[in-house]
């Protein structure tokens, strides 16, 4: 069960980079749900279409990040209690602009953590990826050394040194969260899982590549869970502490869409060897839990079969 964390914490003001993101828009909504003032922050242009039925209660602010005098500004001027740094750009197979993937991930880093200097909030958490890893053959720790393998990975490494370094310089509240591969309503058209269960439920052949391919997938619901949780935490958490956020459970890409199948009720085959495996991909790939279960104390609660049950019911009320 995901736990409320407002007690103590009402209406403290709470500042979402990326907000109408995948991950970052299920975080507003659990802030708005646990009595926070949300400053959301998003893209100049975009479509923030994941905050439909928000927009009255919230404050939207759009292109703040890429300059630092305006994000600076809206910092002393707000003054949040809680920073939530979901802005990011690279992870979907079409972002290719790699002047905006430095831009966004490492630029946008370097002038959030600027811009909170002299402000007094109670905890940054900046989200970082397992592909900061690069492969392994045993379950990631956060003390393993980096590999990145991709220009999105090297992009967000380079931005946890920097929130890492900040942190520990300034002796500012700053975490890392190290994401492992989230699932749920809203994602992106052309994700994983996504993919798998429009195929399953169009009754279309799911194409993997071998389909050894394995993924630590966790719930958008649980990661707004830890985001939340750990901004209203008492206890004291070293500043520039890096954690893993996943179930420490790894699903092969086949078993993903068995799955699927299975809860769908889908005549979908799996057509196995459709297309070449990315250089990314590997056969290994779950989290480490025990340094976020210990320091934390928090654990994902939403098991795979329940998460996809909930994802599939979105998708099908969309068609």
């Amino acid at each position: 069960m995901i736990v409320s964390s407002t007690a103590g914490f009402m209406k403290q003001t709470a500042v979402v980079t990326g907000a109408s993101g995948f991950v970052g828009s299920n975080i507003v909504r659990r802030l708005l749900t646990d009595g926070y003032r949300v400053h959301a922050l998003v893209r100049k242009g975009g479509d923030p279409w994941r905050l439909v039925g928000l927009r009255n209660k919230l404050v939207l602010h759009e292109g703040v990040l890429d300059s630092k005098s305006r994000l600076t500004a809206l910092m002393h001027k707000v003054r949040p209690q809680a920073v939530f740094h979901l802005a990011t750009y690279g992870s979907y197979p079409t972002q290719i602009d790699l002047s905006r993937v430095i831009r966004v991930n490492v630029n946008g880093t370097a002038n959030l953590l600027e811009s909170t200097l002299r402000v007094p909030y109670t905890r940054l958490i900046v989200a970082g990826s397992s592909s900061e890893y690069g492969k392994k053959d045993v379950p990631m720790r956060e003390d393993d050394a980096v590999d990145p393998n991709n220009m999105y990975a090297a992009a967000k490494t380079a931005a946890t040194t920097l929130a890492r370094t900040f942190a520990r310089v300034y002796r500012k509240p700053v975490t890392i969260f190290r994401l492992f591969s989230v699932y749920g309503p809203g994602e992106e058209k052309g994700r994983l899982v996504r993919s798998v269960i429009e195929s399953a439920l169009a009754g279309e052949p799911v194409r993997l590549a071998s389909g050894r391919e394995a993924r630590d997938l966790i719930y958008t619901a649980d990661i707004a869970d830890a985001f939340v949780y750990t901004a209203g935490l008492k206890r004291q958490i070293p500043d520039g502490e890096i954690f893993n956020i996943g179930t420490g459970v790894q699903t092969t890409i086949r078993e993903l869409a068995q799955k699927v199948i299975r809860l769908t009720g889908s005549k979908s085959e799996i057509k196995l060897n459709a297309y070449a495996g990315r250089l990314w991909d590997a056969y290994t790939w779950k989290a480490d839990t025990a340094k976020t279960r210990s320091e934390i104390g928090w654990t994902a609660t939403t098991g795979l079969t329940d998460g996809l049950k909930k994802t599939i019911d979105w998708y099908r009320s969309r068609v």
